[in-house]
């Protein structure tokens, strides 16, 4: 990940300079396959970011094919299948899958968030890239820009998919990069997880050794996050994190779909494109 120093008031807030991630493995990955994802790296996921942006680059091994992944990633009008933290997603009722197309995102409380609007900005089928850009709603994530690829491995027999995601964030007011990293980077790799998770079940593999990250390392962040302004509320993500962990029963309510993946989405059938997921409540 891109760790660059911006928080110097001596530095020119209009000044911009590259992300360098094709310099630094993300955590999971093997030396082989960071030095085959290289190139794609440099295409889809280098940013110019000026010295109150943050950008971070994050990496899942998925033991199922990546035709499978992709079709998962690529509906843009079902985030919810794999993002934790999306309670509803709503399209427009003439919705296609072109960039350009928008999606309104209500999202579960406790995050510095409570909607938010996104902009598809690039979709590449033959290639299996999608980007996008948060363009309104109320929240903390002001010029977010994310950019996730999907790559097929096939070795010994094997065939598995690394999936990258990498965005650019502005660091707000009242927040160091450091936060900002934090509380972005802890909410992608949990996604990253269920989305593995989720393609691993539609692949009939249910492999258990991924490198994860585990509800206890993200309860031990609690002392670093409670206490800056990414939060209006007593810490609450961390309490839903950790109910989890603790009570097993609630998870299938837990940015869970009303549908199974497999539903007609991407823009294609003639469906009202309106899904309402179940969240946890705290009880």
């Amino acid at each position: 990940m891109d760790r660059t120093n911006t928080s110097s008031a001596e530095q020119d807030p209009t000044q911009t300079h590259p992300t360098h991630h094709h310099l630094e493995p993300p955590s999971g990955l093997t030396p082989e396959e960071f030095a085959d994802l290289i190139p794609s790296i440099l295409e889809h996921h280098t940013y110019s970011m000026t010295t109150r942006q943050c950008s971070s680059l994050l990496a899942q091994r998925i033991h199922a094919p990546p035709q499978t992944v992709w079709s998962v990633v690529r509906c843009f009008d079902n985030p919810q299948a794999y993002k934790h933290f999306i309670k509803s997603c709503h399209v427009k009722e003439d919705f296609q899958l072109v960039v350009g197309s928008t999606r309104d995102v209500n999202v579960i409380s406790g995050l510095p968030a409570a909607t938010s609007t996104e902009r598809l900005d690039l979709l590449d089928d033959e290639r299996h890239v999608i980007g996008f850009t948060i363009v309104g709603g109320e929240h903390r994530l002001r010029n977010y820009h994310s950019v996730t690829s999907v790559h097929g491995f096939e070795r010994d027999g094997k065939i598995w998919t690394v999936v990258l995601e990498s965005y650019v964030v502005d660091v707000p007011e009242g927040n160091t990069e450091e936060d900002t990293r934090l509380f972005a980077d802890t909410v992608v790799k949990l996604n990253l997880q269920k989305l593995a998770s989720v393609t691993e079940g539609m692949s009939g593999d249910g492999h258990g050794n991924r490198n994860v990250v585990t509800f206890a390392r993200v309860t031990s962040m609690a002392q670093q996050w409670l206490g800056v302004t990414w939060f209006v509320g007593e810490g609450l993500v961390i309490n839903d994190i950790v109910d989890l962990e603790e009570r097993p029963h609630a998870k299938k309510d837990v940015g869970r779909t009303d549908n199974s993946v497999d539903r007609k989405c991407c823009g294609g059938g003639s469906e009202t494109k309106s899904i309402q997921t179940n969240t946890y409540n705290h009880s």
